[in-house]
């Protein structure tokens, strides 16, 4: 083993241990190690190259194929860069990876997620939070800094130290193909208020919080992994709402923000060329500007929104220069590191541009404990993660969500009386149903597509009370808009008793025609069990709605609106 790395492992621990405690009073605190002796020490130590290289977070997908874990350590042990990035593995294959890695790298690695929705987003078998859509419905910031510190203890329990999380993208486009759900709503104010809650919880949970993707990817119809997007609003649009909640993450100690692959023409008139390689838009804006001094992180190189800029290893010195600090998801390293030589020389960055990034880049890894004995990547490390979720969150997380919106009638609420209820079980509504039945006397009929509308309009004239179950939409729709069952709808409209619970998206609400002249719409966001059971308490009368639509549907509903 390298002598160096015997001390630095030792100081990088204890380092670990102190994070959280530090965490609550020191959010974003990690640049007082920058000009620490310890910083100096592991700096002075590195050729470079090596210093060059502390700037790189490598990508690591499918863990399972031997050549693939090879091509990675391969360049963990030649170039030795900051930090990896883990896709889609399972969390055995994520830690003994860490493990391997680490026995490679003269200074301990950082490594990361995308954890919107915790450690499941990427980890297979571990419980996942509510989308940030379904917690776009929830106001009591309480809740949503108990996800954000779910989320990191999650990650924790992986070895994992930085979540690109949360999303503050501002979704004011229901046509967006890439971010929708993944956003807080489309009020900026109220995507700030969650997206800061959900940072505290993960920064005092000792995970470093991501802000992405800035300025803004919330009002795009391209998605930046397959072309470059377009914004052409004014800066005066762009303040008031896509950069409202950057601004409030920044104000409160996020310490990274992530840069987009989007052209954002009244930010850099350069056509073509993205705000991760945009100096206006990086650094005069977001540093200069915004006072950001956290860590500045590329979105992943290899989407194609970046790609047409340059070719690998000429677009990760531009977007050194631009203003991050780290480039994730090169596609050559080794190019990479030739090409911000090639810039230094040309005075397109300075050796002191890379003094400072790397100080960065390790001083946060002194904050979020790099180094730190990794878990064992044994068959219960999964087991161990979720049993260790506090069992009243998601539940919590679920009937806070709970959204009631008004149909065309006046609302006449549930009652927990003796009176039968019936519901009418779309496909995907099964786990609904029985959720409710559980809770309350209840008969069910099955809806499918070719059903006879006469014969269940007999069945429904003694129930007082309908409820009709939807879980997810590809299967519902189908039979929601099945010319043999308009009758039957035109019949339910006028019952006085139709509620309709929707586990889906409520982007999703307005492809259910007529919805609006239900008595109301029961929107639990998601089909999970623990929105199942939020609306079956509703329904019998035990739960109190609070929850308030994050965003406008068509013309049906209003942001905002809710019981």
């Amino acid at each position: 083993m390298n002598l160096f790395r015997i001390p630095l492992l030792a100081v990088m621990l204890c380092v670990g241990w102190m994070a959280r405690a530090q965490a609550l009073g020191e959010r974003n605190d990690f640049l007082r190690y920058v000009n620490d002796p310890r910083v100096d020490s592991i700096y002075h130590h590195l050729t470079p190259d090596e210093r060059i290289a502390q700037l790189f977070w490598l990508m690591t997908e499918n863990l399972h194929d031997p050549k693939s874990v090879q091509r990675v350590m391969s360049l963990v042990q030649t170039f030795q860069p900051g930090g990896l990035l883990y896709m889609r593995n399972t969390a055995a294959d994520i830690v003994r990876f860490s493990a391997q890695a680490s026995a490679v790298s003269r200074v301990p690695l950082i490594y990361s997620i995308d954890g919107e929705t915790g450690a499941a987003m990427r980890v297979k078998g571990i419980r996942a939070l509510p989308k940030a859509m379904t917690l776009g419905a929830i106001a009591d910031e309480r809740l949503l800094y108990r996800a954000g510190d779910e989320a990191a203890r999650q990650l924790r329990g992986l070895g994992i130290h930085v979540n690109f999380a949360p999303v503050a993208d501002v979704n004011v486009n229901a046509a967006n193909p890439v971010i929708g759900i993944r956003s807080f709503g489309e009020d900026p104010h109220e995507v700030a208020r969650r997206a800061v809650a959900l940072m505290h919880g993960m920064q005092d949970g000792g995970v470093v919080a991501v802000a992405k993707h800035f300025p803004g990817h919330g009002d795009t119809d391209v998605d930046s992994h397959l072309a470059l997007p377009v914004i052409g609003h004014t800066r005066a649009r762009l303040d008031t709402v896509e950069l409202v909640p950057f601004d409030a993450m920044i104000k409160n100690g996020v310490m990274g923000v992530m840069s987009a692959h989007l052209e954002v023409n009244a930010l850099d008139t350069t056509r073509g060329l993205p705000a991760s390689l945009s100096k206006p838009m990086l650094t005069d804006l977001l540093c200069h500007g915004m006072g950001f001094q956290g860590v500045v992180i590329t979105d992943a190189m290899n989407m194609k929104g970046v790609k047409k800029a340059g070719q690998p290893g000429r677009v990760d010195a531009l977007a050194l220069a631009a203003g991050n600090d780290i480039v994730e998801s090169t596609e050559d390293l080794g190019a990479a590191i030739t090409s911000v030589k090639q810039a230094i020389d040309a005075g397109e960055l300075t050796w002191c541009d890379i003094e400072r990034k790397c100080r960065k880049a390790l001083a946060l890894k002194l904050w979020a404990g790099c180094g730190a004995p990794l878990p064992e990547p044994n068959d219960s490390l999964v087991t161990r993660i979720n049993s260790g979720m506090d069992a009243t969150l998601l539940p919590d997380l679920y009937r806070a969500a709970l959204t009631v919106l008004p149909g065309a009638a006046d609302t006449v609420a549930l009652t927990p009386d003796s009176t039968e209820v019936l519901l009418l079980v779309m496909p995907g509504g099964k786990a609904l149903a029985d959720s409710i039945a559980a809770h309350r006397p209840a008969k069910r009929l099955n809806l499918v597509v070719g059903a006879k509308g006469e014969v269940i309009r007999q069945q429904l004239g003694r129930h007082a009370q309908v409820v009709i179950c939807t879980g997810g939409f590809a299967d519902a729709r189908k039979v929601w808009n099945d010319a043999a069952l308009a009758p039957l709808w035109r019949w339910l409209w006028q019952h006085n008793g139709v509620r309709v619970v929707v586990a889906d998206s409520p982007y999703r609400l307005h492809q259910l025609k007529n919805i609006e002249r239900a008595r109301e719409v029961v929107l639990v966001y998601e089909a999970v069990p623990e929105a199942f059971q939020a609306a079956a308490l509703y329904l019998s009368g035990q739960l109190t709605p609070v929850g308030r639509l994050p965003v406008t549907v068509s013309n049906l509903w209003r942001c905002g609106q809710g019981k």
